[in-house]
């Protein structure tokens, strides 16, 4: 069974990807509403799906020399600006598979270890629908 090369997923913020990245995650989950009542048969709980969301992090190198890519400075400005902004994960190359939407940058973390490479991580919650799409040719 053949899969899928971490490496070529990536995080984009608006059209840029964020500089550094890596390793990425992003989880989706559904609230589980509980409908049991006193007359729920044989006492068994019963539940309902309810809404969806979704969430995950980036973790990336601090790369003062890339002057291309979403810089640390660019994604703390976005954490700070509390607001939504656009998202995308997933391929780039043509045919691959993304989802894309709409996010809020929860926080951001820097890592400063002796003798290593200076880090940061930031961590996002979707708001409204994310849907999926396919780099063009």
């Amino acid at each position: 069974m053949s899969g899928i090369n971490g490496t070529t997923i990536l995080f984009k913020l608006g059209t840029k990807l964020v500089a550094g990245q890596t390793s990425a995650n992003y989880d989706e989950s559904v609230d589980v509403i509980e409908t049991t009542s006193k007359l729920s048969v044989e006492r068994w709980k019963t539940k309902i799906g309810g809404e969806i969301s979704g969430s995950g992090s980036v973790e990336c190198i601090v790369d003062p020399n890339d002057t291309t890519n979403a810089t640390y400075a660019e994604v703390l400005a976005a954490v700070r600006a509390r607001e939504l902004v656009d998202f995308s994960i997933g391929g780039t190359a043509t045919g691959d598979k993304f989802q894309t939407g709409k996010c809020i940058l929860t926080s951001i973390s820097n890592a400063y270890p002796q003798n290593d490479k200076v880090t940061f991580s930031l961590s996002f919650e979707t708001s409204g629908k994310i849907t999926e799409g396919t780099v063009p040719a």
